[in-house]
């Protein structure tokens, strides 16, 4: 199959998930969110599932209890490059590993009958509390919903087996650009701390061991939680130790403790 868009060709096997509300921890769940790489997720990809067995991050899928039932483990849909789906794809939580995962595993496309802005699973959580109905309970949720004038919602649905799922109207995002363009560097910064005080803490080399490539990275973490801490009004030290000078060959060492930098 060919897919167009925007002059870009996409020639390759399409897969297929028969089933609506595929959401994000569907399609990555939270225990892999753990790491900080933007690669290397194609393993975890619908791990729910792919296997039969419960993974962690690290281990590979040769190491896995396949489900050799699942669409994607089949040839030649093991190396589908278009993956076609039902209503609200991609619904849920907002987790960029998602796509990561999608994109590692080989996919270049995904084609749904829609797509989901968000998503709540309340018809099902209570629907099981009462012992009713999910979709009985959704509906009447959403009649509920249909009563106040909810601003910035263009459309709210039911789906089997008792999502609502909240569609954005488009002006919200439009109206937006005017917001940044006004606020510039200012935009997105918060009162949130205000009065309050934080301390980092980040680096903290051996005073007698080299500083190694993790001591850089740990400094760039730190130093930017620092700087999103003061981005939201916080009152921030910074604190570390910095190894400025070494004399190897008389084992003498200079530190500097560095403070509200």
């Amino acid at each position: 199959m060919k897919s167009n868009s925007d002059g870009l060709m996409i020639d390759g096997i399409v897969g297929y998930i028969d089933r609506d509300n595929i959401d994000t921890d569907q399609i990555i769940p939270t225990e892999y969110l753990k790491s900080i790489k933007k690669f290397g997720f194609e393993d975890y990809l619908f791990d729910g599932w792919r296997y039969h067995d419960d993974g962690r991050l690290g281990i590979k899928k040769e190491e896995r209890e396949i489900n050799e039932d699942f669409i994607l483990n089949k040839t030649p849909f093991n190396e589908s490059k278009i993956l076609l789906a039902r209503d609200n794809f991609g619904c849920g939580s907002s987790r960029e590993h998602a796509v990561w995962a999608l994109r590692d595993f080989g996919i270049k496309a995904v084609i749904a009958s829609s797509f989901g802005d968000i998503s709540s699973n309340v018809g099902l959580l209570v629907g099981s509390g009462l012992k009713k109905n999910p979709m009985t309970c959704a509906h009447q949720i959403l009649d509920e919903l249909n009563k106040n004038d909810l601003k910035n919602i263009k459309s709210i649905t039911v789906t089997k087996p008792g999502f609502i799922n909240f569609f954005i109207e488009d002006s919200f995002y439009q109206n937006y650009i005017g917001t940044i363009n006004s606020l510039k560097s200012k935009f997105g910064r918060s009162s949130i701390g205000k009065g309050k005080k934080a301390n980092v803490e980040f680096v903290s080399a051996n005073p007698t061991g080299p500083l190694t490539v993790g001591h850089g990275r740990n400094a760039v973490i730190g130093d930017t939680v620092s700087n999103i801490l003061v981005w939201n009004g916080f009152d921030v030290t910074r604190e570390f130790t910095q190894k400025i000078w070494q004399d190897c060959s008389s084992h003498k060492f200079l530190y500097v403790l560095s403070k509200n930098i």
